[in-house]
């Protein structure tokens, strides 16, 4: 179900690594292409891993693609997902997902966050390093999207040497021999130490310092990563 892990879209460049915990995983990242100007970004973890996940991760793929046929907006689009989500599950399942529209023309990335970890932007001239902190509720958690939910999309500027980075629980919480977690430290000891390299080097540098930390454990969750970059 997911794209090709590496793409460039006009001036945006998309590097991407998706791993299960088992053979199906309850991870998932896309891109799209709206308009002439417009690329949208999404990534999702859908709460626990397996058959059961896959199988609404498969929903929640079809859903987009059709809701994007209809609007660009990300309040409506999660307004919808949330609903399929609730109508859909017999059980109790979850999803935290982050919806990005990025906007080439006016060097500007709207980013609505729905109970996922907050990503990370590298800003190209001054190497700021800026947590995006602000989010809204999981998706599924209730009937209706709840309101805070709603205010939680954060507009920034997204121009040329500028990169975003995405990643899953999987990532924060790979654990080493002695069940410590890789956590939030790592993640930006590693940004730091990478902020001029391209999204490949950045992914590839994650790749190595996350299988360094756990050597030989058995991971227990799946683990995504989505750097992009403006070039």
């Amino acid at each position: 179900m997911l794209p090709a892990a590496n793409a460039t879209i006009g001036s945006v460049n998309i590097c991407a690594l998706s791993e299960p915990a088992m053979e199906v995983g309850g991870d998932y990242f896309d891109y799209f292409k709206i308009s002439e100007n417009e690329i949208g970004v999404f990534i999702c973890d859908v709460s626990g891993h397996g058959v059961a996940s896959a199988l609404l991760l498969s929903g929640l793929r079809s859903s987009m693609h059709v809701i994007l046929e209809d609007s660009k907006n990300p309040k409506y689009i999660f307004e919808k997902l949330n609903r399929m989500i609730r109508k859909t599950q017999s059980k109790k399942m979850f999803v935290t997902a982050i919806f990005g529209v990025i906007n080439t023309a006016t060097n500007k990335i709207s980013l609505f966050n729905a109970g996922h970890l907050p990503p990370y932007k590298i800003d190209g001239k001054s190497n700021e390093l800026l947590k995006i902190s602000r989010h809204g509720v999981t998706l599924g958690a209730l009937d209706e999207i709840a309101p805070e939910t709603l205010d939680s999309e954060v507009t920034l500027d997204f121009e040329q040497g500028d990169k975003l980075f995405f990643y899953t629980d999987g990532l924060s919480e790979a654990m080493d021999t002695k069940k410590n977690e890789f956590g939030f430290e790592n993640i930006e000891r590693l940004l730091y130490s990478n902020l001029n390299k391209s999204p490949s080097e950045i992914l590839n540098a994650f790749i190595s310092g996350v299988n360094n930390f756990s050597k030989e454990a058995l991971q227990q969750d799946d683990m995504t990563i989505v750097v992009i970059s403006r070039i």
